[in-house]
């Protein structure tokens, strides 16, 4: 989800607000606190914002620091099902973990029992993939995938 695709009316922008104390997943922590005070949200399968992805440092995106996603992985806990739990822990957590070459951290969670059991298979699948792949192979195939997006923007 893109911040810049969410449309309100303003006055529930400033009766809902979004948390001050997030690094990351703004958006999605905003989609939850509208739900949680009875707005409904509505998800429109069109591309409906131009973004242009870079993989400028600078990102919040881009950034791989921990710290705020367990931050909200711990804030969620409680307003989410254990399915859309687990489905952050994977596809989100460990991903970053793998990014920080936390290996070990990264098969804690991708083995745990209720990550396995209620995680959606294909966001699993992956990580798993990601995990069994050779740190250097991944770089590899990360550099060639940004070489490929670069090119493209070009044409």
């Amino acid at each position: 989800m893109q911040t810049s695709s969410l449309v309100l009316r303003t006055k529930v922008a400033k009766e809902v607000l979004f948390d001050p104390e997030l690094k990351r997943f703004q958006d999605f922590d905003f989609c939850i606190a509208l739900d949680n005070h009875g707005y409904r949200l509505t998800y429109i399968d069109d591309a409906v914002v131009v973004m242009t992805n870079t993989d400028d440092g600078q990102r919040i995106s881009n950034s791989i620091n921990l710290a705020p996603v367990y931050h909200w992985r711990n804030k969620i806990k409680p307003l989410v099902s254990a399915r859309a739990y687990a489905t952050f822990s994977i596809n989100r957590l460990v991903r970053y973990l793998l990014l920080n070459q936390e290996k070990g951290s990264a098969a804690r969670l991708l083995f745990n029992v209720n990550n396995v059991r209620h995680c959606r298979k294909k966001p699993y699948a992956q990580m798993l993939l990601l995990w069994l792949t050779p740190t250097a192979f991944y770089g590899a195939i990360k550099g060639v995938i940004a070489r490929l997006r670069s090119l493209k923007r070009r044409e």
